[in-house]
This record gives structure tokens, sequence and C-alpha cells, in this order.
């Protein structure tokens, strides 16, 4: 099987958005509201500006399976990550999306460390982290939040 992380084109944000919105995918994340056509092409201009945003999509066969997005940060070298993968995606995709998305900010970017938000309730993100090599960095009890954290070096 051939997998690729590649940067998020134009052409990529109608599914993207229909991924982003799927109830499933949304009870998951931080910011679980649904968003409109509008918002997220504004989120992607908004982003071709910010040189510490990039994002990719994750490839298998050269089929879209997942998203990634990591926000530098150049002042200590660290990398905030985002992700979420097709919602009809098969088992096992989310981890090796996750170890090629690793794999690639290392090779590409002078990233030391990844961090990572979860919600509390999210025990298959909280598995995955923990799979990947990912240690609790803290918990933002007054969010529900555990922050994860892995070092590249």
């Amino acid at each position: 099987m051939k997998q690729q992380i590649r940067s998020l084109q134009k052409e990529d944000l109608d599914y993207l958005l229909s991924w982003r919105n799927d109830k499933k995918i949304r009870s998951h994340m931080i910011q679980s509201n649904k968003i409109t056509k509008k918002e997220h092409y504004n989120w992607y201009n908004n982003c071709l500006i910010d040189k510490n945003k990039l994002l990719f999509v994750y490839e298998e066969d050269n089929r879209p399976c997942g998203f990634v997005q990591f926000d530098k940060n150049e002042n200590d070298k660290t990398a905030e990550w985002g992700f979420y993968k097709k919602p009809d995606a098969q088992n096992g995709v989310g981890f090796r999306m996750g170890l090629c998305a690793i794999d690639t900010i290392k090779n590409m970017e002078n990233i030391n460390k990844i961090v990572g938000k979860v919600l509390v309730s999210n025990n298959a993100s909280i598995n995955f982290h923990k799979k990947l090599g990912f240690k609790v960095n803290k918990t933002e009890s007054n969010i529900n939040i555990i922050c994860f954290e892995i070092l590249l070096i």
C-alpha cells in the first residue's frame, strides 16, 4: 500500500469540509460546531498566508483518507497538531496517518516536539497518542483537555 502526506490543495476543500462537519468527527473536536463553506474557505485562505500553518492530506493508494494540520511555534521549536480521518475510513488508517505525519514533520521542519490536545472523553484519541509514543504533559481540568507531547530528537 502506498502511503503519503501531501500539501492540502484548494481542490480538497469540499470533501474536507464534509469530513470536518460529520457528526462523528465533530463530537471529538474541541471546536465542535458545524462550519459553513464560507468559513472553511476563509480559514484556508488565512492559512495560506500564515507560514506557521502546515496543512496536509493523508493518502493511501492515492485516495484521500485523512487531514493533518501543524501549527508551528518557531520560538520553542514545537508544533501543535490536529487531525481527523475520513469518517468511513478503515481501522488502522488513523495510526498509519499519525506515523506518516510525524515522519513528515520530523524530516521537513525544524521541530523538536509535537503537542496534541485531546478531550478527556475521547478515549480513541488518548489511546492513539499513547500508541504513537506521546506522553501526557498536563491536564487542563477546567476545560477537560489532556495535553500530550512527543519529542522528535
